[in-house]
């Protein structure tokens, strides 16, 4: 029996760390000249390692926003990204991208190389647009926009080698800064692919012509109401000449009372023709040359690339300028004397119309207030009576003014 001693301990403690030592040196030196490539010959992939993890090949997902940062394995971290990437970073979380830091979060964990340079070059590609094609600010969904039409393929472990089995054959654990890197260059980065069809600048007739019927349903709404309105005002005047109870004696119209009921008669089959000619033809145009196109204007603000379809480009050139100068049509209302204080005050901007008692309301107050004219009519104030000498019947009083500035 040969005696251990401890000298002989040493010595062979010393020889089998220097066995392992050399072994780990001949690993890195291969690895260095060769990569991981030429480790895999050498120790091919297996079933697993304790020290890696694992996870099946996924396929591309599509729809960024169903992505979980906890689903990606391995995760990237800020470390892994490029001085350059880090700058397209910053740039991204100024305005008007404002990149969230969930976001920023989920695209460095991808592992894509190249993912911020190109999401600012798209972001910045739609924000010119928006300020060059539709003289409009860019929104603050630019970046969530471009990632609706992404597809996303996650990071995953290649599983080339197999750390186990380098270990075993060095004798040990190697040490934690080689695994590492060898581990990191065994990780398959991640691949965002950035959709293009968001910046196509036609939307097209038929995608176009939902958001259209859209508005011109508003103003059907509105006709429909108006026409109720119309309808009872009329029959308040026709009960004044003709009671319902034979015992009250009815009169003659005033001459203010027959200049709105002519107003209400002409306005309410302007209404008609314009909704059934829509229900004939399909054609908006007498719609909107009745209230312009502030539906339509809410429409495009939903879906930007509206304002570029040619059609909507003519109703905008053609019912959406000033009041009196674009193609609106022009409405006549009567005023008389006794109407001219609450007439001047309806005008006023900050005109509060509910603290106006029914026997001060003008007929303009109970036009505009009552649901029979929208703000975005135009309107010719004109002289329901004769003011003066120089203020005659059918005189026009003033300019066309809408009550909705937007135009």
């Amino acid at each position: 029996m040969v005696k251990l001693t401890a000298v002989g301990l040493r010595n062979y403690i010393d020889k089998t760390r220097a066995r392992r030592d050399a072994r780990e040196k001949a690993v890195m030196d291969i690895y260095a000249k060769y990569g991981s490539a030429g480790l895999s010959k050498i120790f091919p992939m297996g079933s697993g390692s304790s020290n890696i993890s694992r996870t099946k090949e996924q396929k591309p997902t599509v729809g960024f926003s169903k992505i979980k940062r906890d689903s990606l394995n391995p995760v990237f971290t800020e470390q892994d990204v490029s001085m350059e990437e880090a700058g397209y970073l910053e740039l991204l979380r100024k305005a008007p991208y404002n990149i969230s830091d969930e976001t920023a979060a989920r695209l460095i964990a991808n592992g894509d190389p190249t993912i911020f340079k190109r999401m600012y070059e798209k972001a910045q590609e739609k924000a010119k647009y928006y300020e060059g094609e539709l003289g409009a600010a860019p929104p603050e969904s630019i970046i969530s926009t471009i990632l609706e039409k992404s597809a996303e393929i996650p990071a995953r472990a290649g599983g080339k080698l197999n750390i186990d089995k380098i270990e075993s054959y060095i004798g040990r654990e190697m040490d934690s800064m080689m695994k590492s890197v060898i581990q990191s260059q065994n990780i398959s980065r991640g691949q965002v692919i950035l959709g293009d069809t968001f910046l196509t600048k036609d939307l097209g007739p038929e995608k176009a012509k939902p958001y259209i019927d859209a508005a011109v349903s508003y103003s059907i709404m509105f006709a429909q109401n108006a026409d109720k309105r119309i309808k009872d005002e009329l029959q308040k005047l026709t009960l004044i000449a003709q009671p319902k109870d034979q015992n009250v004696r009815g009169r003659a119209l005033t001459d203010k009372e027959l200049a709105q009921q002519k107003f209400l008669i002409n306005y309410g089959q302007q209404l008609e023709d314009a909704t059934n000619f829509y229900k004939e033809t399909d054609n908006p145009i007498r719609l909107f040359g009745l209230y312009g196109i502030t539906g339509l204007m809410a429409e495009a603000e939903r879906m930007p690339r509206l304002l570029n379809e040619p059609l909507v480009k003519q109703y905008m050139g053609l019912y959406g300028g000033v009041a009196g100068e674009d193609s609106r049509m022009i409405l006549e209302i009567p005023v008389f004397r006794d109407e001219i204080e609450n007439v001047q005050a309806v005008l006023l901007d900050g005109y509060k119309p509910s603290q106006i008692p029914p026997s001060q309301q003008s007929f303009l107050h109970r036009l505009l207030y009552g649901g029979i004219l929208h703000r975005d009519q135009v309107i010719q104030l004109i002289a329901g009576e004769n003011f003066s000498d120089e203020t005659t019947i059918g005189m026009k009083l003033g300019n066309p003014f809408s009550k909705n500035k937007r135009f």
